[in-house]
């Protein structure tokens, strides 16, 4: 897997929601981080944020935060050679209601982390910007063009499935299609480092024991905590397997229902053990090493259990949702359920295929999808003398992401949000009564 990117230094910017508490967001720089080492050892890493903040469980030296205003954005990056929007679903416009609350007057979450970049490209600063293997939500039909041109200044942009890629073309925007970089997490670190590590974080009881990682989020428990219940159950059953549940997406509260989760197995004479510790994304992903399978709703949950060659299933919402389109732009079929009831055969689709076969066919995808990366990196940047003034196409896109949190209404949720955000007991409490009043748990 080495190779060499360029002979001299070479200064990259990471950006993405390394902000956030979520596993397969934090994944993304420590990922890109090893392969970029493996193609070129002299390769200076800044790592970037929305807030400049780093969550909990990543470990990077230093992180930056990204400009939030189009005066900040003008003179920034001006140091980097290149610029990567490493992964997620990050194109997309206007302030968010829940995981980010930032002041209306400036760039939401989204705009910083792909509007900023362009921005900055001028005559004396060019650097390469692109987007590897994003997400991309449905752009207002009323500044398409807009979006479309600004992303013309990228250097490459790869999308993660076809249907981001469907919504990008509507802007007039060309993009390729990628395989996430993800997929070889199972191949940049040794079997004796993944094992080593997940002996410091498995239970005491499971050491040497065949187990079913099981992990759930509450916006996706559409029916009753109890019917997941009976779904994991059975999936351990055929498996032979004790379960384990495991807190991915923390910024969910994922730790509170599966705490529930447990008592309810119990009740039906099913013994599960439990995460309770807080694991960096290194040692949650050890985790994937030496399991049975897995069986959750967090899509790099899947991803990282096909790098593995590990059975799975997913439970997604719906056919254009991005567990299903992923897993489909990967060739991998009939592994996401769009209802609880559905796990279970889902799962048993998945152990009939040869997943060794499957894996190594996604990371070679992968490998070759960061060597392209790498290829539009060496090129020539591209000569901006000629362009438009952007200055009334980035204050139209501006104020559409604003609007989308205007009203009194809004302010009230971004307010609530706000505040048992920034408390975790708050925050889990608000977590249970939601979950009370849906009659999840």
């Amino acid at each position: 897997m080495k190779s060499k990117l360029i002979e001299s230094s070479f200064t990259v910017g990471i950006a993405g929601t390394f902000d956030v508490n979520n596993y397969g967001d934090c994944l993304f720089p420590v990922i890109y981080r090893e392969l970029l080492s493996r193609f070129h050892p002299n390769t200076v890493i800044k790592y970037y944020s929305p807030t400049g903040e780093l969550a909990e469980i990543v470990k990077l030296d230093s992180i930056t935060s990204l400009p939030d205003t189009r005066e900040k954005a003008a003179s920034a990056f001006h140091d980097l050679d290149a610029y990567i929007l490493a992964g997620g679903e990050t194109l997309s416009i206007g302030h968010g209601l829940g995981t980010y609350i930032l002041p209306k007057e400036t760039f939401s979450h989204s705009l910083r982390l792909w509007l900023a970049p362009l921005i900055s490209l001028s005559e004396k600063s060019r650097p390469h910007i692109s987007f590897h293997c994003v997400g991309a939500q449905a752009m207002p039909e009323k500044i398409q063009s807009n979006i479309g041109h600004m992303l013309s200044r990228c250097s490459y942009i790869s999308v993660r499935d076809i249907h981001s890629r469907i919504k990008l073309e509507k802007a007039n925007c060309h993009s390729d299609l990628a395989a996430d970089p993800v997929l070889l997490s199972s191949d940049l670190w040794s079997a004796e480092y993944w094992q080593k590590t997940a002996d410091n974080c498995l239970p005491l009881e499971l050491k040497g024991k065949k187990y079913l990682l099981a992990q759930i989020s509450l916006p996706y428990l559409q029916n009753d905590l109890s019917e997941w219940c009976d779904e994991i159950g059975k999936i351990a059953r055929k498996l032979d397997a004790e379960i384990l549940l495991l807190p991915i997406c923390l910024f969910l509260h994922d730790l509170i229902v599966l705490k529930s989760a447990k008592k309810i197995l119990k009740q039906k004479g099913i013994n599960a053990f439990i995460v309770e510790k807080k694991l960096d994304v290194l040692q949650t992903t050890s985790l994937f090493e030496g399991c049975a399978g897995y069986v959750g709703s967090s899509l790099h949950g899947g991803v990282v259990a096909l790098s593995f060659a590990k059975p799975f299933a997913l439970l997604g919402k719906g056919a254009k949702g991005k567990h299903n389109s992923v897993m489909e732009a990967l060739r991998i079929p009939n592994i996401t359920a769009y209802n609880i009831s559905e796990i279970s055969n889902h799962f048993d689709n998945c152990i009939k295929q040869n997943m060794h076969e499957l894996s190594d066919k996604a990371k070679q995808r992968a490998l070759n999808d960061f060597h392209q990366l790498i290829t539009k990196l060496r090129s020539p940047t591209p000569n901006r003398s000629s362009e438009i003034d952007i200055t009334k196409l980035v204050e139209e896109i501006c104020k559409l992401d604003r609007s989308e949190i205007e009203g009194v209404t809004n302010s009230l949720k971004r307010f609530l949000f706000k505040f048992t955000k920034n408390t975790q007991s708050l925050g889990g409490i608000y977590f249970y009564l939601l979950n009370k009043f849906r009659k999840q748990i």
